[in-house]
């Protein structure tokens, strides 16, 4: 989905998850209704990737939003040689002012 069809049919977001990658880079999935998807470049169709949380709420500020995830999958269960399945899960729920 791409930001700008969001903004133009002022469409609420029923959750936004900021997805934590390596480092600094952040990927936004939205769910609108029982619809979810990754917001996409409108020119390359490629995931656009943020560098901060801030730069995140920023690119959806004045968007309805009803709830707001920071999602951190760790790495530790495939670092030690376990099933990656097994992959733990972080979630840090959000207030969305």
């Amino acid at each position: 989905m791409y930001l700008r069809k969001i903004k133009s049919h002022h469409l609420p977001i029923h959750e936004l998850n900021i997805i934590s990658h390596e480092g600094d880079i952040y990927i936004a999935e939205v769910r609108i209704h029982d619809h979810i998807s990754v917001i996409r470049d409108e020119i390359t169709d490629q995931p656009v990737i943020f560098h901060s949380v801030n730069s995140v709420k920023e690119c959806f500020q004045g968007i309805n939003i009803v709830c707001m995830n920071l999602v951190h999958y760790t790495p530790y269960d495939e670092m030690i040689g376990n099933d990656t399945e097994c992959a733990g899960k972080m979630v840090i729920h959000s207030n969305v002012a």
